[in-house]
């Protein structure tokens, strides 16, 4: 679990230092501080394969140009701070502990070409770029094609059979098409206990005593996750009950996946120290009525223990706060911090300011601006 962070020269992040991180950790903050951008950091450090996290984190953007042979080029600049990127320059994202750095993960840029086809200046550069990364026990270097070479030291460039990056998900559009996603998800704990767990944080919003994954034969859309519901005699779609509910079972089941995905891939690899039970949520209010903040951070608290997982959450809403800070001040176990993210007046850095067990009533009585 990780026990601080520090990110250098990654997006908005020119230098952000976190001292203290709990278990479960809910990030606060103005729009544009930082909050995605702290997740997607998050991203890469969890990653297995950053080869294809790197290139999806931006495809996800739009940060990818055509060049005029028909390729897509990664554009390798926007990673970096002010979306400037030269020779030597390097993004990192590392754990501190007693001054060292037991895991880390490293992106120097290099120039390698001088490219002509690209549609503008800025894309110029990025396709003329070259990343060279290292994570623990990896390093290779990749290219704005997408295409990589790896170091002779490395182990052989074979990608992992568990998803790559720890599961994240997204705050806006959650009826977008995620549902294979966490099919696949469900397929890695169905039919065990983590499944009954699931069902039991689904009750929480609604009577619902089981979940089952259907294919249509007659479409190509894949599989949709069906409930069965107290007083309803037929399986309905789990997204005909509303958004909250949605919302709940994207949570819950991405938490026991996070569990299942860090022993497999520890399984399958043991030379891949950064694997751990990580679980990251953009806007997590999203859907969730204001009256159940409390019964779903008593959930995730109670879940994350149980299953050793780190959870990292960011939020907009002061209710999803304030029901964060009444299932910590309900939980003598519960190892929770808020973590406000703020420009530091006069720098181009992101100051972290930590709110613990002790600070959060305070905040709440005074009811302190902290978003």
């Amino acid at each position: 679990m990780l026990s601080s962070l520090e990110i250098k020269n990654f997006r908005t992040f020119s230098h952000l230092f976190i001292e203290r991180l709990g278990r479960v950790n809910l990030v606060v903050g103005k729009n544009n501080v930082g909050k995605t951008t702290l997740l997607e950091a998050l991203r890469l450090y969890g990653s297995i394969w950053p080869r294809s996290t790197i290139a999806s984190i931006l495809h996800e953007r739009n940060e990818v140009a055509g060049s005029a042979e028909g390729k897509t080029v990664l554009l390798f600049p926007s990673l970096f701070h002010g979306r400037q990127a030269q020779e030597g320059d390097e993004i990192s994202i590392r754990e501190v502990a007693g001054g060292e750095s037991p895991h880390a993960f490293s992106a120097v840029a290099r120039a390698e070409k001088e490219p002509t086809s690209a549609a503008d200046m800025f894309e110029a550069v990025a396709a003329g770029l070259v990343l060279d990364v290292s994570w623990p026990g990896r390093k290779f270097t990749l290219r704005a094609d997408g295409s990589a070479s790896y170091a002779i030291a490395s182990k052989s460039p074979k990608p992992p059979e568990v998803s790559p990056d720890p599961p994240c998900l997204r705050g806006v559009g959650i009826q977008c098409p995620v549902e294979d996603m966490i099919a696949d998800w469900w397929d890695g704990f169905a039919l065990t206990e983590a499944e009954q767990r699931v069902v039991a944080a689904l009750q929480i919003i609604a009577p619902i005593r089981g979940v089952r994954f259907i294919g249509d034969p007659r479409s190509d859309r894949g599989r949709t996750a069906r409930v069965r519901v107290d007083g309803i005699s037929e399986p309905v779609a789990l997204a005909s009950q509303g958004d909250g509910l949605v919302r709940m079972f994207q949570i819950a089941a991405a938490m026991e996946y996070a569990a299942v995905r860090a022993r497999q891939a520890s399984s399958a690899d043991p030379g891949l120290p950064n694997v751990f039970p990580l679980l990251l949520i953009d806007e997590i209010e999203v859907g969730i009525h204001h009256t159940l903040h409390a019964d779903l951070w008593g959930f995730i608290f109670s879940a994350a223990r149980l299953l050793d997982v780190q959870v990292f959450a960011t939020t907009h809403s002061w209710d999803c706060l304030k029901g964060f800070a009444e299932a910590v001040k309900g939980d003598d176990q519960a190892d929770g911090l808020a973590i406000r993210l703020e420009r530091i007046e006069g720098k181009k850095q992101t100051g972290a300011v930590i709110i613990d067990r002790d600070d959060l009533p305070i905040v709440l009585r005074d009811s302190i601006e902290v978003r």
